[in-house]
Parts: structure tokens; C-alpha cells; sequence
């Protein structure tokens, strides 16, 4: 593979040549989420060190919490602030 080639590729396609590898497949998984989340503008990965969760944008507020209850403002990723 090559990072500046954008032939789709299937999930069916990568699993032949990895499924005989679980923790390959783990890995596969964990970084075509990741790769999804990036793609998201209502997104975010967590940057909370060995946090693998992330968070989505909310209408309510800029301030929100990963799965694991990291809370951050979405818009700068620091910790929930007041304007400043």
C-alpha cells in the first residue's frame, strides 16, 4: 500500500490475508475506526493519553465527554473552559 494511492480496498480483501492473525485483525479494526473518526467532522479522538474513545460535536454545548468520561470543548481539545 501506498499513502498516496486511493484505490478502495474491501474490509473481505484485507481480512484474506490477516484472518489467520487475531490480534492483527484487532489492530486492523482499531485503526479503520480510527481512520473513520478523523473522516468525521462531528468527531474527535480523545486526547486523553491511552484513550482510544472519542466524542461527538453537541448542538447543546461545546463541551463534551468521551465514552470513558474525559470532558473536553471540542472546538480546542483542552479542558472544559470559560471563554477564554
Amino acid at each position: 500500500m501506498n499513502h498516496e494511492c486511493n484505490q478502495y480496498i474491501s474490509d473481505g480483501f484485507v481480512l484474506i490475508y490477516i484472518s489467520h492473525d487475531d490480534d492483527l485483525v484487532k489492530k486492523y479494526e482499531k485503526f479503520k475506526k480510527r481512520v473513520e473518526i478523523l473522516n468525521d467532522k462531528n468527531k474527535k479522538l480523545s486526547p486523553h493519553p491511552n484513550c482510544d474513545s472519542f466524542f461527538k460535536k453537541s448542538n447543546l454545548t461545546k463541551y463534551v465527554a468521551c465514552q470513558k468520561g474525559h470532558k473536553y470543548c471540542f472546538e480546542c481539545l483542552n479542558h472544559p473552559h470559560d471563554n477564554k
